[in-house]
């Protein structure tokens, strides 16, 4: 990706995560809505889609029709994606789509590769790249094979020197802006996805500079993902909708540490969740 575009470099990536991801809901949330709408024209789309995914029988004949049905299949694409609100059917999202996404903060992508690694920086008026010059690719395998218990403070401040202090700093988020945090959107690729990108910064004794104390920090494995989860928001508070919202607090798990402040995060979310008028569902004391 290389001298290319940063909205080329993200459709690329997002199309390869689509075709990873989409049994977990990307292309199948676009199918279901066109079953919902245009049941006929899904009908015809899951019909054709279903005769070049069954097995491959050698022969002129059963040639010539995979060959029909991809056709079919193209054109039936073609024709859904000239409906009202299907024109970007099974596309990764349009620049302007990007754009609305990171309405309510930027969006971060993070590609590593041998070559080089990059950010690539969604925000609300522009798309653009930033070369990580100081994160090496085989640096992030070298300290894969490390992880599998608590990051040590070197870890952390690896991660926030090579990551996340020149993406701050390139969004000028390493300053105080008021009493609300801005939110962040973290989306790595690769090996990258297992390291706590929040938790990066400078643990000293006299002093610390953390990802914590600048931006609000949360993970999607695709813009698309992002995308949906807006749209399924929306949905859910339309008028007549049931906006139910379950709260449980692990504090103790066999196995594991306890959460001590468990109870509190819990009280604190459900401050926020009545104060938006929602309806709070616990577990019953035992």
């Amino acid at each position: 990706m290389a001298g290319q575009a940063p909205y080329e470099a993200i459709r690329l990536i997002e199309l390869g995560r689509g075709l990873t991801l989409g049994s977990l809901g990307e292309m199948r949330t676009d199918v279901s809505q066109l079953q919902d709408k245009f049941p006929e024209l899904w009908s015809r789309y899951e019909e054709l889609r279903d005769q070049l995914a069954m097995p491959a029988v050698f022969g002129q004949f059963e040639e010539n029709q995979r060959l029909e049905a991809s056709s079919q299949l193209d054109k039936t694409i073609q024709e859904i994606r000239g409906l009202p609100g299907f024109d970007r059917f099974l596309l990764a999202p349009s620049d302007d789509d990007l754009k609305k996404a990171a309405a309510h903060g930027p969006i971060v992508i993070i590609n590593v590769h041998d070559y080089r690694c990059d950010a690539l920086i969604i925000e609300n008026h522009e798309i653009r790249s930033l070369a990580l010059t100081d994160l090496q690719h085989s640096d992030i395998q070298t300290r894969e094979a490390m992880l599998g218990g608590q990051l040590d403070r070197e870890s952390l401040g690896w991660l926030w020197g090579t990551i996340a202090n020149p993406i701050l700093t390139s969004l000028g988020l390493t300053r105080n802006v008021g009493e609300n945090e801005p939110r962040l959107w973290w989306v790595p690729t690769g090996a990258l996805a297992k390291f706590p990108i929040h938790a990066a910064g400078e643990y000293d004794e006299d002093c610390s500079n953390s990802v914590l104390d600048w931006v609000i920090s949360s993970y999607r494995l695709s813009v698309q993902m992002l995308l949906r989860t807006r749209q399924y928001q929306q949905k859910s508070m339309a008028p007549g909708t049931l906006n139910i919202t379950v709260l449980v607090g692990m504090e103790m798990t066999p196995g594991f540490n306890n959460l001590q402040f468990a109870k509190q995060e819990i009280e604190e979310v459900e401050r926020l969740c009545l104060s938006k008028g929602r309806v709070v569902k616990k577990p019953l004391p035992y």
